[in-house]
């Protein structure tokens, strides 16, 4: 994803949090700080969640798996188990990532080495 499309994208979901935003708030004579300040943390939570998947998902490079890797405990070969899926929790939210997976048959030990 270039640059551009990315922005596009992440704009996008800005747009859909600020419309969501904006169908649920109360008038504005009846409207609350409570309420206000709710509306704010769930549209920015929205926005985060879209950046942290499209960074996510742009730093998944269509590039080929390394021919080897070395375990780090006994330095035998790894063996490439081909891509995995993972869900991973950040401080941004839970987002899917995909890797590819090497596993030591020696020590029982897989790793998904970042890229």
């Amino acid at each position: 994803m270039t640059p551009n499309e990315m922005k596009a994208k992440l704009l996008a979901e800005a747009e859909a949090a600020i419309d969501k935003l904006l169908a649920k708030r109360s008038p504005a004579n009846q409207i609350t700080m409570r309420e206000i300040s709710q509306l704010a943390i769930e549209s920015g939570q929205q926005v985060q969640a879209a950046v942290l998947h499209s960074l996510t998902q742009a730093s998944q490079r269509a590039e080929p798996a390394p021919a080897q890797l070395e375990c780090q405990q006994c330095g035998r070969k790894m063996s490439y188990k081909g891509k995995r899926k993972r869900q991973v929790v950040a401080d941004g939210g839970e987002t899917a990532v995909e890797r590819d997976y090497y596993y030591c048959s020696k020590c029982k030990v897989g790793i998904f080495p970042p890229r």
